[in-house]
C-alpha cells in the first residue's frame, strides 16, 4: 500500500480521535459546570412591620414577642391599614443560580384562646332626657368582681356617691345598663358641657388575674338643657383612607388542632438578588400563638425562622377579619415603600411597579 495513502488515513484517524476527545472534555466540562451550579437563599431579617398594625414587638432571648398596643380598641385597629401583625421578611440569595421559593408554613408550637375581658363603656341619651351608661364585655372570659367608678365633675356633683358606682359581674359578650343619670337632677346646671365622661374599673377573669384600669365613656358630645342632657350636634368627619410589594394573609384557629399550616407561593429570587414579602397572621378569635415561620426553597432547602409568640387581638363582634381571606396574597402601598431603606430597595420598587402594571399577572424578573 501506498505509504502517502497510510499516513493520511492515520492523519485523518488521529484528527477524529482528537475530536471525540474534545468532544468528550467538553461534555464533562459541561456538565461539572452546571453541576456547581447552585442557590443558596439566607434570612437577612425578619420582623414585625409596626407601620402596618397597632403592634409591637419586642425580643426575649431567641423569641421576638408581637403584642397590641396598650389601651387598644377595635376603633383604633380599624384605622390601620392591617388589622392584624404583619411580619415583614427578607431573603437573599448568595448562590449562582437562581431560588424557587414555593412553600411557606406556619408551623404551630402552642396556641389558645386568650379569656382576657375587654370592656368598653358606651353613653346615650334616653328619650326622657336621661343619660344611660352601659359596659360591654367583647372578650371571650367573663369578667368577675367587676367595680366601676364613674369620674366627671358634673355627675360626680349632682348624684351620690354610690350612684356612680356599680359592681356586679359581665359575662363574655354580655352588654349591660350600668348606670342611668335622671336629667332632672341636673337643672341647676342648665348650658354646662359635659366634659369627657371616664370610669376606673377593676375587675378579674376566670383565671383570677386582675385588672384596674382607667376608661373612656363612648359617646356623642354633650350639655345640660331645659329637658336634662342634650346631644351637641357637629359635621361628621371624613377620613381618608390610605392607599394600599404583596403581602400574604394566614389565619390562625384556636379551635383547630393544626399543627402546620401550608400556603403555596411562587417567588424567583436571583442570583445575588434581595426578596421581601410580608405574611400577616390573623385570626378569628382574640389568642397567643408561638409559631415558626417555615420556608421551602428549591428542591430541598428549608430555611426556618425563630419562635414568634404573638397576641392577637380580635374581641367578639369585631369584624376585624372579615375584610381579608385566608390564603389570599394582596399589593402594597408603593410609596411608602419608597420611603423605606431607599438604597437597599430601588431595585425592589421597580420591581413592584413593573409587576403593578400586569397584576394580577406577574412579569417574570429579567
Amino acid at each position: 500500500m501506498d505509504l502517502n495513502l497510510i499516513s493520511q488515513i492515520v492523519g485523518i484517524v488521529a484528527g477524529i480521535l482528537a475530536i471525540i476527545t474534545a468532544l468528550f472534555a467538553g461534555i464533562r466540562y459541561f456538565f461539572k459546570k452546571n453541576a456547581e451550579l447552585t442557590s443558596n437563599v439566607e434570612q437577612i431579617d425578619i420582623r414585625l412591620d409596626a407601620n402596618d398594625s397597632l403592634y409591637t414587638q419586642k425580643s426575649e432571648g431567641d423569641k421576638k414577642i408581637i403584642t397590641p398596643e396598650k389601651n387598644i380598641t377595635v376603633e383604633k385597629i380599624s384605622s390601620s391599614k392591617y388589622k392584624f401583625p404583619s411580619i415583614d421578611f427578607k431573603f437573599r440569595n448568595t448562590g449562582n443560580a437562581v431560588a424557587f421559593l414555593w412553600e411557606f408554613s406556619l408551623d404551630i408550637i402552642d396556641i389558645k384562646v386568650n379569656i382576657e375581658p375587654v370592656l368598653s363603656f358606651d353613653s346615650y341619651i334616653d328619650n326622657s332626657g336621661n343619660l344611660v351608661i352601659e359596659v360591654k364585655n367583647t372578650g371571650w372570659g367573663d369578667a368577675k368582681n367587676v367595680h366601676v367608678k364613674i369620674k366627671n365633675e358634673i355627675l360626680n356633683s349632682c348624684f351620690s356617691e354610690n350612684e356612680c358606682e356599680f359592681s356586679g359581674e359581665i359575662k363574655s359578650n354580655e352588654r349591660k345598663e350600668i348606670f342611668l343619670f335622671n336629667g332632672n337632677r341636673v337643672a341647676n346646671k342648665l348650658n354646662q358641657k359635659i366634659d369627657q365622661i371616664s370610669v376606673v374599673c377593676s375587675y378579674s377573669d376566670e383565671d383570677n388575674n386582675e385588672y384596674t384600669d382607667e376608661y373612656y365613656v363612648r359617646g356623642k358630645k354633650m350639655e345640660i338643657g331645659e329637658n336634662g342632657f342634650q346631644e351637641i350636634h357637629h359635621p361628621p368627619i371624613r377620613h381618608q383612607m390610605a392607599p394600599s410589594d404583596e403581602i400574604y394573609i394566614t389565619y390562625v384557629d384556636p379551635d383547630k388542632l393544626e399543627k402546620e399550616i401550608p400556603y403555596p407561593i411562587s417567588r424567583k429570587i436571583l442570583s445575588g438578588d434581595v426578596e421581601r414579602f410580608h405574611i400577616m397572621v390573623g385570626s378569628n378569635k382574640s389568642c397567643k400563638v408561638s409559631l415558626r415561620f417555615v420556608f421551602k426553597v428549591d428542591k430541598s432547602e428549608i430555611i426556618t425562622s425563630e419562635v414568634f409568640e404573638i397576641s392577637i387581638y380580635n374581641p367578639i363582634g369585631s369584624e376585624l377579619n372579615s375584610e381579608f381571606k385566608d390564603g389570599n396574597m394582596l399589593k402594597r402601598d408603593i410609596q411608602k415603600m419608597d420611603k423605606e431603606n431607599k438604597e437597599l430597595e430601588k431595585i425592589q420598587i421597580k420591581k413592584m411597579k413593573r409587576q403593578l402594571e400586569h397584576f394580577p399577572f406577574l412579569e417574570e424578573k429579567q
